[in-house]
C-alpha cells in the first residue's frame, strides 16, 4: 500500500494522576486523546515533516507554541507512545524505530534515547497497549520475501520498560498475510486482531500475559468475497459496551461485527466503509467513504464525501453527504456529540476543495448534520490527521496541519482558527496517539 511520511501526534499529560484507560480507549482509531491535567500541566504535539519532528508545547490549557525539532537522516513517519513517557516513532525507507523520551520538566525537550533495529520491512501504523506496555509494530512489507515472512509483512511487539537507558526491548516478530494493516484489542478476552488488505483476512493473537500461548497465533479469519468482490480489510475497532470487534471491508462497504471468542460475525451493510472509530463511550462506530460522481476531476461533482455512523445498540445505519470533499481521519469530542473531520486529496478523482475540516454534529448519532465547514491551509497528500487535546471531558484544541503552506492550525473547541504557527516544509498529520489514553489512530 502507501507509506506515510508524514504524522502529528498529540502528546499531552500532567504532573499528577493519570486518567484511567478503558479497553474502548485502547483502540480509539480516532484522534481522541486525553489526559487529567493539573496544574503545571503541559504537553506536546509532534508533527511529522521533512528529516525532522518538529515540536509544539500546549501549556496552561490551550496555549501553543514552537519549542523546536528532531533531526533525523530519514523521514519520520508514525508515532505511539506509552505511559512511560516514551515515544515512537517507525521509519518506513530503513524499518528502524526511534525511541524519544517524552517526559517534560521545566527545561527538558525530547530527544532520541534508542534505535531498535528494524525486525520487518516498512513500519506504518504502531499502536500501543497499556496492559502489557507494549508497542505492536506493523510492518507492510512489499513485493520481496528477505525477512523469513512473506512479503516480509509482520507485526514486532516491542516491550517498553521505564528509564531512559535503552528500554525497548522485541519480544516477538509474527508473520501477517500480504497488504497494509490494521489493528484492535479486545479486553474480553484479551486478544490483537489485525488485517491484511491484499490477503484479505485478520490475525488473531494471544495478548494475555498470564496465557501460555501470549503472542501465538491463536486463528486466521479468513474474510469471504461477495458477489466476486473481495473483502479488502481496511478499519478496526473495539466497543466496551458491546465487547465486539468492528472490521470495516472497505472494498465491499460493509462492517463486520466479530465475537473476539467466537469468531462468529455479523455484516452490517454500511454502503461506505474504511477507517474504524468508536466514539469513547462505546455506544456507536463510525466511519467514512466516498461516491465518485460524473463531474471532470477536481472540479465540483467530482467526489461527494460520507461520513457513517452505527448505533451499535440495533445496528441503526445513517450517514451524512459532504459534497466536495474526501475525509480523512476523525477527531470525536470526549462527549461524543462533535466529530472533526479532517479531508484530504483521497484517492480516485480529486475533490474540488483540499483546505477544509468539517464539524459535524453528533448528538443524535442517526441524525447528523453539518455544524461548520473550516477553511484551513489545503493539503496533497492522500491522508492528514488531526487530533484533539482535552481536560478531563472537555476538549481544549485541534490540531491540523497543512504540507501546502507548511502551517500547523490550531482550532478551539468550537472549530474556530485560535492560532497559526508556521513550521515550514510539509507537515501532514495521518494519526495521533497520547500517553493519557493509550490507543491509536487510523489509517
Amino acid at each position: 500500500m502507501y507509506k506515510l511520511y508524514t504524522f502529528l501526534i498529540a502528546l499531552s499529560f500532567s504532573f499528577c494522576t493519570l486518567s484511567t484507560d478503558s479497553a474502548n480507549d485502547k483502540n480509539k482509531n480516532m484522534m481522541m486523546m486525553s489526559l487529567v491535567y493539573g496544574m503545571g500541566s503541559a504537553g506536546y504535539v509532534f508533527i511529522s515533516n521533512t528529516g525532522r519532528l518538529d515540536i509544539v508545547k500546549h501549556t496552561n490549557m490551550s496555549d501553543s507554541t514552537y519549542s523546536g525539532s528532531i533531526p533525523f537522516s530519514v523521514n519520520p513517519g508514525e508515532v505511539a507512545c506509552t505511559a512511560n513517557y516514551h515515544c515512537y516513532v517507525g521509519f518506513s525507507s530503513t524499518g528502524d524505530i526511534g525511541v524519544i523520551d517524552a517526559s517534560i520538566t521545566s527545561i527538558s525537550t525530547p530527544s532520541l534515547l534508542q534505535t531498535v533495529t528494524a525486525q520487518g520491512k516498512n513500519p506504518v501504523h504502531m499502536y500501543t497497549n497499556s496492559d502489557t506496555n507494549t508497542v505492536w509494530v506493523l510492518n507492510d512489507g512489499g513485493s520481496t520475501t528477505t525477512t523469513g515472512c512473506t512479503f516480509d509483512s509482520s507485526v514486532s511487539i516491542i516491550k517498553d520498560a521505564s528509564g531512559n537507558v535503552n528500554p525497548a526491548t522485541v519480544l516477538k516478530n509474527i508473520c501477517l498475510d500480504q497488504g497494509h494493516h490494521k489493528m484492535a484489542f479486545s479486553t474480553s478476552p484479551n486478544r490483537a486482531f489485525i488485517s491484511s488488505i491484499t490477503g484479505n483476512t485478520i490475525k488473531v493473537i494471544d495478548n494475555d500475559p498470564t496465557s501460555s500461548t501470549y503472542l501465538t497465533l491463536l486463528s486466521t479469519i479468513t474474510l469471504a468475497a461477495v458477489n466476486g468482490v473481495v473483502a479488502g480489510p481496511h478499519g478496526l475497532a473495539y466497543s466496551s459496551v458491546t465487547k465486539k470487534i468492528y472490521n470495516s471491508n472497505q472494498t465491499q462497504g460493509t462492517v463486520l461485527e466479530i465475537d473476539p471468542t467466537s469468531y462468529s460475525q455479523t455484516i452490517i451493510n454500511t454502503t461506505k466503509s474504511g477507517t474504524a472509530y468508536v466514539s469513547e463511550d462505546g455506544k456507536y462506530f463510525v466511519t467514512k467513504g466516498s461516491v465518485t460522481g460524473t463531474a471532470t476531476t477536481g472540479t465540483a461533482g467530482a467526489i461527494t464525501g460520507k461520513i457513517i455512523t452505527v448505533r451499535l445498540s440495533d445496528k441503526t445505519v445513517s450517514s451524512l453527504d459532504l459534497p466536495d470533499v474526501s475525509p480523512d481521519n476523525f477527531f470525536i469530542s470526549p462527549a461524543g456529540n462533535r466529530v472533526f473531520v479532517a479531508t484530504s486529496l483521497g484517492y480516485g478523482k480529486v475533490p474540488l476543495y483540499k483546505d477544509k475540516l468539517e464539524v459535524i454534529d453528533t448528538t443524535d448519532p442517526t441524525s447528523l448534520k453539518v455544524l461548520k465547514e473550516v477553511t484551513i491551509g489545503a493539503t496533497q497528500k492522500n491522508h492528514r490527521g488531526t487530533v484533539g487535546i482535552t481536560h478531563g471531558s472537555a476538549l481544549m484544541n485541534i490540531y491540523i496541519p497543512s504540507d501546502v503552506d507548511g502551517n500547523l492550525y490550531v482550532l478551539d473547541a468550537n472549530g474556530n482558527i485560535s492560532k497559526t504557527i508556521s513550521l515550514g516544509g510539509a507537515p501532514s498529520g495521518i494519526n495521533s496517539v497520547s500517553i493519557g489514553h493509550l490507543g491509536t489512530h487510523a489509517h
